[in-house]
């Protein structure tokens, strides 16, 4: 829908002047006549016009009815965060709020081990975990020597880890890239992009090229070696001879050098020139591929794999049209306009820089197509909070910012019908208040869903809701029906003592008065003892009491009986003069009782001694 600005009219309103809507400009006048977006429940939105990406459901003239998606197969579960769950502690905080927290004990390897499909957004997330779990696992078998040491030993593991990760990553391109490469030194190198030293030894072996072949083992050599090499491809540049040699034999005696990017050329004298070469764009190497060769060859064995993401990014700023960007796995080789990058870039970014925003890093177009699909960016960043204590400032400073993007994540499972895994989401936001409401809401609007079977058990038992959170819902949606009987019921078994008495008083008892069925009230009442009867229950639920249990009494003649009637009545008559009658109902259950208890003190003459305030109730007709 093509945005337009709108001219505010304030002056015109507050001036006193009429407001004529003719005297708007065009676009003005388009705006207020615009149909805005509407939603409606489980991701609907009414509109007016084209939007993308939606799955249009219905279509009538030019107003459109579309269902987002969020990303997440409607009630199904996703795999990921299952895994989660079982390992997240779920405890009360100090309101009595569900607080999830996940486990120390969660692993990012574990994310890998799950069953995944072989489409290839599922396998971009295995290999997402996979680099997880390179970067932050906890490491085994590291020797306990002196700090320094056990560093050096923790970053030499994860060098190795990630050569591996690297080589299952790119090998498949590379194999590709050596079955059509056109001249055996080009399907070295092809192999030499997946780390395949072995290959590529054999693959000049067999072209007889015995001298590239006696090299290609020195790669990734130490600082003299390179530096021979160097000095042999300065001396042929020199001596004018750096033209005879093909691309492919320039570009692997630059790698055994230690250069990944680029290869100077020579400009004169013209029947010695020849063309710089930057290595990566000649051969179209993608991002992963690029990097894997100078994390290989282009880095020496002491430096870190944080010195690799900086060597990268200088390549990056120096030959920006050149080096390849790290684009998204679903997109093409170009730069994306709003500079998104692969999630897998971004976490070997945010391992070289800890205090790199996390919101930048898990960013959801970085992970996959769709941007409103939270689920990787709301697991990693979970996560990544619980191993604060290696530096990790989750979601910046702002804590806020992870509540929002639970809060987003939540509600595209509730849309796909998982309402109540987004009450496992929602249990993770850190603010109380916050996570508090948005748990009743959810509750709320599925409690018609929640019955004594399985679903109550995972809300109870695995989720800990608290009982009375439920009950306070089925009382809400009783409310709604008018069914205030069963509200009552509800908001006692939710020990919601207060409620329970005051819709007891502004609804329930006054229909029990007036229709005369008093023993359903008679067994609410009942259950008000003395340590939970809320404050004006005197000139509340006990005047209800007191009017059943006089009623009672009328069909007794005992002796006791008499007594005990004087007492109550003369209780009734102090009490309903008192009484508050808010509302319509209430007004008239009071003067019903009036009525009756004075008709009992007008039949029994022995009850005269009781005086009857009939000012307290005018127009009262004594039965």
């Amino acid at each position: 829908m093509r945005p337009v600005a709108r001219k505010p009219i304030a002056s015109i309103v507050y001036s006193g002047e009429s407001f004529d809507y003719k005297e708007l400009e065009g676009d003005d006048q388009a705006w207020r006549k615009a149909v805005r977006p509407a939603w409606g429940p489980e991701g609907i939105i009414v509109h007016m016009g084209q939007l993308e990406p939606l799955r249009v459901r219905k279509s009538e003239g030019s107003l459109s009815i579309a269902k987002l998606n969020f990303g997440t197969k409607p009630h199904v579960v996703p795999r990921p965060l299952e895994l989660q769950m079982r390992f997240t502690d779920i405890r009360h905080d100090e309101y009595g709020i569900p607080f999830a927290e996940v486990s120390s004990r969660l692993l990012f390897r574990q994310f890998t081990e799950l069953p995944w499909t072989r489409d290839p957004k599922d396998q971009h997330e295995k290999n997402m975990w996979g680099l997880a779990s390179v970067l932050w696992d906890e490491l085994e078998n590291i020797p306990a020597v002196d700090v320094e040491c056990k560093l050096y030993l923790h970053e030499k593991r994860r060098k190795e880890l990630l050569s591996r990760f690297l080589q299952e990553l790119v090998e498949n391109d590379a194999d590709i890239h050596a079955q059509s490469a056109t001249t055996a030194e080009e399907a070295a190198f092809a192999h030499l992009t997946a780390y395949g030293i072995d290959q590529a030894c054999s693959v000049l072996v067999d072209a007889q090229d015995f001298r590239l072949a006696t090299l290609i083992p020195q790669l990734g050599g130490d600082r003299s070696t390179r530096q021979s090499i160097r000095s042999q491809i300065d001396h042929w540049r020199s001596k004018g001879v750096l033209s005879e040699l093909t691309v492919p034999v320039r570009a692997l005696y630059e790698l055994v050098a230690g250069e990944t990017c680029f290869s100077e050329g020579i400009k004169s004298p013209a029947e010695d020139a020849t063309a710089p070469i930057f290595i990566g764009d000649y051969f179209s190497l993608d991002w992963k591929r690029a990097l894997a060769l100078k994390f290989w060859y282009g880095c020496f064995e002491e430096e870190s794999i944080g010195r690799l993401v900086k060597r990268y990014e200088e390549d990056l700023k120096r030959f920006p049209d050149k080096v390849a960007w790290p684009t998204p796995w679903y997109l093409g080789a170009e730069k994306p306009a709003d500079g998104r990058f692969d999630i897998l870039w971004g976490l070997l970014r945010l391992y070289a820089d800890s205090q790199l925003p996390l919101e930048e890093v898990l960013f959801p177009a970085n992970i996959g197509p769709n941007r409103i699909d939270y689920r990787a960016t709301w697991q990693l960043g979970t996560i990544f909070a619980k191993l604060g204590g290696k530096g990790f400032v989750p979601w910046g400073s702002s804590l806020s910012k992870g509540d929002q993007i639970a809060s987003e994540y939540a509600g595209g499972l509730e849309n796909a019908g998982l309402w109540e895994w987004s009450l496992f989401v929602v249990m993770h936001i850190q603010d109380a208040d916050a996570r508090g409401a948005g748990l009743k809401n959810i509750i709320g609007r599925h409690i018609d869903k929640i019955d004594d079977g399985e679903k109550r058990e995972f809300l109870e038992k695995t989720l800990r809701i608290p009982r009375t959170w439920i009950y306070e819902a089925k009382a809400l949606r009783a409310r709604h029906a008018g069914d205030y009987l069963q509200e009552v019921e509800h908001l006692i078994s939710a020990m919601a003592w207060v409620e329970a008495h005051k819709t007891i008083i502004e609804q329930v008892a006054p229909e029990a008065v007036i229709s005369g069925n008093l023993d359903d009230l008679k067994k609410i009442l009942a259950k008000f003892d003395s340590s939970v009867r809320p404050e004006g229950w005197r000139l509340g639920g006990q005047v209800y009491l007191d009017y059943i249990r006089l009623q009672e009494l009328t069909k007794t003649t005992s002796p006791r009986a008499k007594t005990e009637k004087e007492e109550v009545a003369r209780r009734l008559l102090g009490a309903l003069k008192n009484m508050e009658t808010c509302g319509f109902l209430q007004g008239i259950a009071v003067r019903e009782m009036a009525g009756v208890v004075g008709s009992l003190v007008l039949k029994y003459g022995e009850m005269v001694c009781i005086s009857m305030p009939t000012a307290s109730f005018p127009g009262l007709i004594v039965r």
